[in-house]
């Protein structure tokens, strides 16, 4: 004889036990995080930004960048349109490394720094439909300093673009 199950259970990929079987759940508003643009390779490597999971709305978002230098002050930009790709020496930023590049119109930044190679930075998503399929784009600009903090050369990250998404 069967059992009776008067609850829910929430399993991976959206399958919910219950007590009539399982079911599948999805939504039309899938969130995503896709990579664009190229990275360039600085004095730590090729510079890389990768998403560390899905951006849903009412959840903290994070995206690492590895490949840094070893000592980084970092611009991390985020905007709501891609661009160009523009050259870092077209604009200006001292001892840009030639084949860097920025890819989005940035609205909004904020300065870190690194001393290990890598930038984690998260980023909370307000529980609100409002941001359901917003498009939102990141990207690190990575200036290379020496103990004197003198910017020895610039460079960047590849972009991430990201759509929220909410259930």
């Amino acid at each position: 004889m069967g059992q009776f199950v008067n609850a829910v259970d929430w399993m991976a990929d959206g399958v919910v036990a219950g007590g009539n079987g399982l079911w599948r759940m999805s939504t039309p508003c899938p969130p995503s995080a896709v990579p664009f643009g190229a990275a360039c390779a600085g004095t730590g490597g090729t510079n890389t930004l990768a998403a560390n999971g899905l951006p849903w709305t009412g959840s903290t978002f994070s995206m690492t960048a590895t490949g840094l230098a070893p000592l980084s002050l970092i611009a991390v930009d985020a905007g709501f349109a891609p661009l160009g790709p523009l050259s870092l020496t077209s604009i200006g930023l001292p001892n840009a490394r030639p084949g860097c590049f920025l890819h989005l119109a940035p609205d909004y930044y904020q300065l870190g720094a690194s001393t290990t190679g890598e930038h984690t930075v998260a980023w909370t998503i307000p529980d609100s439909p409002t941001f359901a399929g917003l498009d939102v784009y990141w990207q690190f600009v990575v200036l290379e300093i020496d103990a004197s903090l003198a910017i020895l050369e610039t460079t960047s990250t590849n972009a991430l673009q990201l759509t929220i998404g909410s259930f």
